[in-house]
């Protein structure tokens, strides 16, 4: 019986993820939805990546954009024919950067590059140094680059704080997906496809 009522769970939790995906798909006419099932995650580097059972057979290609119908979650690094890897935001490395724009009074443009795990807060760096930011303020993908879509939903600044020299302020950043539990993710295949060289961030 807990069994059952175990897998009865999943089965609903996935429904609904599912309908969400649906709901989302028409604000992404330039992009065809793949929907992706997580298949492996390891400890060690729980916060880093995550493995999908979509692959280069299903389309997927290094670059694409990755959500969940709460939010950008990362990007694909790597592709084998039937499986990927997704890099998540909140990786620490360095080469992990998201160009992102924050949507209040003024808009601000700024690098999601870099993770506090023990607030469990995105970082997003660059911003200028003389605009004001207030907490709950939409951060949002800036479709820079042209490899991911404009205006994916991040995250909303919890704070802001002054970089060390001074020179701009870093935003702490609560992801709208829940980057700790991850089942069902949509990668955004872009219905015309040009040059995938620009680099890993947008």
């Amino acid at each position: 019986m807990a069994q059952l009522e175990s897998k009865v769970s999943d089965l609903s939790k996935e429904n609904a993820e599912l309908k969400k995906s649906l709901d989302i798909e028409a604000d992404l006419s330039d992009y065809e939805p793949i929907n992706a099932t997580v298949i492996s995650r390891n400890p060690d580097n729980w916060n880093t990546q995550v493995q999908i059972d979509k692959g280069s057979v299903d389309g997927v290609k290094p670059n694409m954009a990755v959500r969940t119908p709460e939010g950008m979650i990362g990007k694909i690094t790597k592709t084998g024919a039937k499986s990927s890897t997704v890099k998540l935001l909140s990786s620490t490395d360095d080469r992990n950067r998201i160009s992102a724009i924050v949507q209040g009074k003024a808009a601000a443009y700024g690098i999601i590059n870099g993770y506090d795990a023990e607030q469990r807060l995105l970082e997003m760096k660059q911003l200028p140094v003389d605009q004001k930011f207030t907490k709950g303020e939409k951060v949002v993908t800036s479709g820079l680059g042209g490899i991911f879509p404009s205006d994916i939903f991040i995250g909303t600044i919890e704070k802001v704080e002054t970089d060390k020299m001074g020179l701009s302020q870093t935003a702490l950043v609560k992801p709208g997906a829940d980057l700790y539990d991850l089942s069902h993710v949509i990668v955004l295949k872009r219905t015309l496809e040009g040059d995938d060289s620009e680099g890993a961030g947008s």
